[in-house]
């Protein structure tokens, strides 16, 4: 039998959801032209749509007896830091779309150091205006949150390492950080090269790749069974 019921409906409906929200958001693109207030709300649901939708259809192929608890699956520590890197990674997507929509007003040479975030911050303008249309500080966080989520991942995997997975847990972990280290190298090509719009069509292509491998990998995470072993009070047993 397959597995479904209350995580494919929550998923299902999720994505219908942000469905028409990116729809209505792209029409909204359309008569205004591109404007950082409505550009990242369509990248951050357009990342939500393809993560809901992978989820609905893992979930649909997962047979429903290795959704018991009798199958051990992956630590809490793992399937939490896998969690995180999901989330940090959408939110770097959000992120590489505030400064896609204003980077054109400055140039590549952005401090990067801790104390200049107070620089850049303009106290003479409003919170709201500094967080949606201050593309110095846009490129500053977006370079920092870059370095931080590469350490988060890299701790990801380390730990994966080192912790009982699944096959395909696996391989999922092995599939993001192969998109990592290419996000590395063509964000890289970005700040360099003055951010060309076939490396920044790529960037950001891989980084819903690198998004979904890691929904997949913390799908396989909760539910995706550790060498096929059941737990059963107390004991380990291999499933006739």
């Amino acid at each position: 039998t397959r597995g479904g019921g209350t995580g494919t409906c929550g998923g299902g409906g999720g994505g219908g959801a942000t469905s028409i929200g990116t729809v209505a958001i792209g029409g909204v693109l359309v008569a205004e032209g591109t404007s950082t207030h409505w550009l990242f709300l369509h990248q951050g649901n357009a990342g939500l749509i393809m993560a809901l939708i992978l989820w609905s259809i893992l979930r649909l192929l997962t047979p429903t007896e290795e959704s018991s608890p009798r199958f051990r699956t992956s630590p809490r520590l793992l399937v939490h830091l896998t969690a995180l890197a999901m989330v940090s990674v959408w939110m770097q997507l959000i992120g590489g779309a505030l400064v896609a929509g204003s980077r054109h007003l400055i140039s590549n040479d952005v401090p990067l150091g801790i104390s200049e975030v107070t620089s850049l911050w303009n106290s003479h303008r409003s919170v709201a205006w500094n967080l949606l249309d201050n593309a110095w500080l846009h490129l500053w966080l977006h370079r920092w949150w870059a370095g931080l989520l590469a350490g988060l991942c890299l701790v990801l995997y380390v730990t994966a390492f080192r912790q009982p997975t699944g096959i395909r847990q696996r391989l999922a972990l092995q599939v993001s950080g192969t998109f990592l280290a290419l996000q590395i190298i063509l964000g890289l090509a970005n700040a360099v090269l003055a951010a060309p719009p076939m490396i920044s069509l790529a960037h950001q292509a891989l980084g819903m790749g690198l998004l979904l491998s890691l929904v997949l990998a913390w799908h396989d995470a909760r539910y995706e069974p550790i060498a096929e072993t059941v737990v059963t009070a107390g004991s380990t047993q291999v499933p006739t």
